[in-house]
């Protein structure tokens, strides 16, 4: 799970704990826009107005806070110090800065600065009276909202990574048992959702029935942006054709983050397609006509994964077990072809297959508890 581009919120609330983290990150001359973002929090300012939609109607935006920005045309100083501002949308705003905030107008040339302001009581005509409550440069509050959205993108990051090794270690615990904790973590289970859950399951044998809520919640949980009816859809799909085609589904979800991260819409460089990243011959000798719909890419890619299997089976095995040396020449062959895997009598001397059947193995052990 990428962090997503919204992450930085201008409002964003900085406590103590996180000043100290970003202190250290911060370049010198930017500490100084760390009082202004954190009043902007604490204002919790309207981060949408402009000073156009203000200045249309002064009277029914009274006591509503904004942000201003431009850069400074001229300075008059007398009991307070006066500026106008050039905005980028060609307005120049007359604004008195407090004492105690003329300090961070330094005299660099025709500096850019962020004010926030407060609209006061509507004068003659259409005049907007604005009271300066906080003043700082534009570098600083920028190199600010920087070191934030990196903290922000790394501490997403950690709980992320947190909720996906929680997963694999309760797909591993409740493989073979019912799960009866809340599949959704924080998602209301509405009625709605609960005739979802119940629509899904009843499409499901009674062997792979019990670990269908783990599942779905192990895919929620790696890719969030699915929602939760779609992460239903593919969960139950998967423990479907897993069951059908006789492959531990934990194989098939190892397979599935290395192939696509569970993204229905991926597509490789190469052209292959969807959550198994089908390539189109592939797809149509399976009879898969949309790769990009998850219940046929799952048939297909799980049905092919069988037959990969099939191919390296252990005929020694009588209780149908698979070995990871079987494991592994299935992969291989699914990523190289069975002709590259014969050809070099195992897994390929390829740098991305070697790569592609080692994060693989990697994440079954990690999911079957070996």
């Amino acid at each position: 799970m990428t962090p997503s581009r919204h992450l930085l919120i201008p409002c964003l609330r900085l406590t103590g704990i996180l000043s100290l983290i970003l202190l250290p990150l911060l370049p010198a001359h930017a500490t100084a826009g760390l009082d202004y973002v954190r009043m902007r929090g604490k204002l919790q300012y309207n981060r949408t107005l402009t000073y156009e939609n203000v200045s249309s109607n002064p009277q029914a935006y009274k006591g509503v806070v904004l942000e201003l920005r431009g850069t400074v045309g001229g300075m008059v100083a007398s009991e307070t110090l006066m500026v106008v501002l050039n905005t980028p949308d060609k307005n120049a705003i007359s604004l008195d800065i407090p004492s105690n905030e003329a300090k961070w107008i330094r005299p660099l040339s025709n500096p850019t600065l962020r004010v926030l302001v407060e609209v006061g009581e509507a004068g003659v005509g259409n005049s907007v009276p604005l009271k300066v409550l906080s003043v700082s440069h534009e570098s600083e509050v920028s190199a600010v909202e920087t070191a934030v959205a990196k903290e922000e993108r790394e501490r997403l990051r950690r709980m992320i990574e947190r909720q996906r090794q929680d997963a694999r270690s309760m797909l591993a615990r409740n493989h073979a048992t019912p799960y009866r904790g809340n599949p959704l973590r924080g998602v209301p289970l509405t009625q709605d959702v609960q005739k979802l859950m119940e629509h899904y399951m009843s499409r499901l044998s009674t062997r792979v029935r019990p670990i269908f809520m783990p599942y779905m919640n192990f895919i929620l949980s790696h890719n969030p942006r699915l929602g939760v009816q779609k992460a239903a859809h593919i969960a139950a799909n998967l423990l479907h054709f897993s069951d059908q085609y006789d492959v531990d589904p934990r194989l098939a979800v190892a397979m599935i983050i290395a192939e696509s991260d569970f993204d229905p819409n991926s597509t490789s460089r190469t052209g292959a397609m969807g959550l198994g990243q089908l390539m189109p011959g592939t797809a149509r000798s399976l009879g898969v006509s949309n790769a990009y719909d998850p219940a046929q890419n799952l048939e297909g890619s799980i049905h092919y994964l069988r037959n990969r299997l099939d191919l390296y089976k252990n005929r020694a095995m009588t209780d149908g077990g698979m070995t990871f040396e079987q494991i592994r020449l299935a992969l291989a062959a699914y990523n190289a072809g069975a002709a590259a895997v014969k050809k070099h009598g195992g897994v390929p001397p390829f740098r991305e297959t070697q790569a592609y059947v080692r994060r693989i193995e990697t994440l079954y052990r990690q999911l079957t508890g070996q």
